[in-house]
């Protein structure tokens, strides 16, 4: 069985003038980080996240509240992609990571979501879902219906 926790990026800042991946969380996007991290301190250790800066600032922050340090992997291709990257990516995952958390942007994770799950859902800033599948691997994760275990969307 294979678990998937996405998560899109905390509230992040307004750069104007300046690149799209240099901007920063608010705030807010570091409370909306520090709630999800206080709520999910046991998240697993293989993290696949974007480069830009508001989403390794939100693994940061949840790295922060987690039992066990992270292996934080970033990868390139989440920024500025779509669900099919998205999937290219989980499909590169080791076999023997069983679970794993992906960090990254909307429209790409609320479209992922429903690929994996036929579930629509608008992932609001700072939102993490879990999603269960009955999976040895993860190149068929596109072919066999993911379950949504929890959804917590941050309050602050």
């Amino acid at each position: 069985m294979k678990t998937l926790f996405l998560i899109r990026h905390a509230e992040a800042q307004d750069l104007f003038g300046l690149p799209d991946s240099f901007r920063g969380l608010t705030k807010r996007g570091n409370a909306q980080a520090n709630e999800i991290g206080t709520l999910y301190p046991s998240l697993p250790p293989y993290w696949i996240v974007s480069p830009a800066v508001r989403t390794y600032a939100t693994a940061h922050i949840l790295a922060a509240h987690q039992k066990q340090a992270p292996q934080i992997h970033l990868l390139p291709d989440l920024y500025m992609s779509n669900c099919n990257t998205y999937l290219d990516c989980l499909f590169t995952l080791p076999n023997e990571v069983d679970s794993a958390v992906l960090v990254g942007h909307n429209p790409s994770i609320s479209e992922l979501h429903y690929v994996l799950t036929k579930e629509s859902l608008v992932f609001k800033k700072g939102c993490l879902t879990e999603i269960q599948f009955n999976s040895t691997d993860w190149v068929s994760l596109a072919q066999c219906m993911g379950n949504r275990i929890s959804l917590k969307v941050p309050t602050v």
